[in-house]
């Protein structure tokens, strides 16, 4: 069992972790590992909530002294008051907000053009209450901000309602898809439909988790012809709004697959026999990565987009430290 307390090199100590392997398995036993810290997951675990409180008193002395500190709360407390926020992200030309209203139960939906500016709700669970408890699921915008996806559970059940939605009117376009859990939608960059992560048990175990839906069939999906090495993959639209990334395990996420919106449409390898981490985005005609790869604190790289399987090619940007 390790309890040594940490320090950073900057003068904090951090509280000791003590570690507990336990075996844990989920995803239909699609997913095994040895987790030494899943014990920190029991909230009303007396030590953990002392692990909690120590943790937190380090990082309130450390931040309280910023000189910015103060600056940033007070920005905080301009986008809400409300305990169930998320800070807002910015997609599709907008700031999407998702919070509870102060004297409300059920979460909403505002969009803003600037973080602090006004807003306009473009979903309220209490406007959609019932005798069943609702929660929000995902709320995707498209790349123009004109469309969005928006899902929703009902009575805690795991199947989401999807539904397909005009963002000015708040009309419903269209309702449904095939697969009972879903995750991760992205959209195209011409709004002609999105992808979404199937976490359908059979799915899963199959490998085969990444599905495609065009908006002139809306209800409809059709599986992707990718063998990413992970279940859990996540589409991401590149800065120049051509490429498509798709990136496979979320703990170790790296880039097996590039489509090309410009080309045929197909899935391309890109760095599918490549291990390590790998986060970055495409400029130009490379992919400038974060990565692991050789170099345990992490380097930078620049890796062709013809010829990623070619290391020769790839140019280091910032080497690896000490």
């Amino acid at each position: 069992m390790n309890c040594h307390p940490e320090n950073d090199g900057q003068g904090l100590t951090y509280p000791a972790t003590a570690e507990r392997p336990e075996h844990v398995e989920f995803a239909a036993g699609a997913v095994r590992y040895e987790d030494p810290f899943v014990w920190l997951e029991e909230g009303s675990d007396p030590d953990v909530l002392a692990w909690q409180s120590a943790q937190d008193e380090l990082a309130h002395a450390y931040l309280t002294r910023l000189p910015q500190y103060q600056g940033f709360v007070d920005k905080l407390e301009k986008m809400g008051s409300s305990e169930d926020s998320l800070l807002p992200m910015f997609a599709g030309g907008y700031y999407v907000h998702r919070f509870v209203p102060e004297g409300q139960d059920l979460a909403v939906v505002e969009l803003s053009e600037t973080p602090t500016g006004p807003r306009r709700r473009v979903v309220d669970l209490n406007a959609m209450r019932t005798d069943e408890p609702l929660q929000i699921a995902a709320y995707a915008l498209s790349l123009s901000g004109k469309l969005a996806v928006f899902a929703y559970t009902a009575g805690g059940h795991e199947k989401p309602i999807v539904q397909l939605m005009d963002v000015e009117t708040g009309r419903v376009l269209s309702q449904g898809l095939p697969s009972q859990r879903l995750s991760t939608f992205t959209w195209l960059p011409d709004d002609s439909g999105f992808f979404y992560m199937s976490m359908d048990s059979a799915d899963i175990a199959a490998g085969k988790t990444l599905y495609r839906v065009l908006l002139d069939r809306p209800t409809e999906a059709t599986l992707e012809a990718v063998e990413p090495s992970h279940f859990y993959v996540r589409p991401v639209v590149a800065d120049d709004q051509r490429h498509i990334l798709l990136f496979a395990n979320h703990l170790a996420p790296r880039p097996e697959y590039i489509l090309d919106t410009q080309g045929d449409g197909s899935w391309q390898p890109f760095l599918k026999n490549t291990s390590g981490i790998f986060r970055g985005d495409i400029v130009g005609e490379r992919f400038f990565a974060i990565t692991d790869d050789a170099a345990a604190r992490g380097r930078m790289v620049a890796i062709p987009l013809g010829t990623p399987e070619r290391r020769d090619t790839w140019q280091e940007i910032i080497a690896p430290s000490d």
